[in-house]
């Protein structure tokens, strides 16, 4: 039962509400499971589900709206499956891209502190070796190692006031989750408030 667990504690860790998740939601992620989505690609969904909708400035989101992002991600992934150089191109179409954004960003960007951060995750986006389907994967990563970075390089004042802010967006899931899914919420918005205040770049 770790596929389903995990999904529903992040959900619910994202969505602040409840403490499981109703009958529909369940079939709907047993049916992901039944279909050999993996487990990532579903989390990766609601992720970016979570981030379109805070951009919009939509909250709320039930995991039946999540549904399309993680369709649209599974898609990717199957595609990922296939071995073979045209898989290669794509992972490498991909990066380009997503390298040329943060090119785009760096040029643009007047904050030093952002800039030379940004420097650093071309870097790192320069030297993921991996297919499509890792790719995603290790994206996802160097993404937390930016937030990581660039908190570490705000004043103590700053930090205090970013996590300030985020605690207050996370404040009404603390008695609905666990501990450990409580520090996932806050570190998710801790990010965003940093992504807000800061316009740091998305990479997923």
């Amino acid at each position: 039962m770790g596929y389903v667990k995990d999904i529903e504690r992040y959900f619910l860790a994202l969505t602040g509400k409840g403490i499981m998740l109703s009958p529909r939601d369940y079939s709907m992620i047993l049916e992901w499971q039944k279909r050999k989505i993996p487990k990532e690609a579903v989390l990766q969904g609601i992720r970016v589900a979570f981030k379109e909708g805070a951009r919009k400035g939509r909250g709320g989101l039930s995991l039946s709206s999540c549904a399309p992002f993680v369709e649209r991600v599974a898609r990717v992934w199957k595609r990922g499956e296939k071995v073979g150089r045209e898989e290669a191109g794509r992972a490498e179409q991909i990066k380009a891209s997503v390298i040329e954004r943060v090119g785009d960003a760096i040029r643009k960007e007047k904050d030093r502190r952002v800039k030379s951060v940004y420097i650093h995750l071309r870097e790192k986006i320069l030297g993921i070796k991996a297919t499509e389907e890792e790719f995603f994967g290790a994206i996802g990563e160097v993404e937390g190692w930016m937030y990581e970075e660039f908190f570490k390089r705000l004043s103590d004042a700053e930090r205090e006031e970013v996590l300030s802010q985020a605690e207050k967006l996370a404040s009404n899931r603390r008695e609905f989750v666990t501990e450990k899914a409580f520090r996932e919420s806050l570190l998710f918005f801790r990010n965003l408030v940093l992504k807000r205040k800061y316009g740091l770049i998305d990479l997923a």
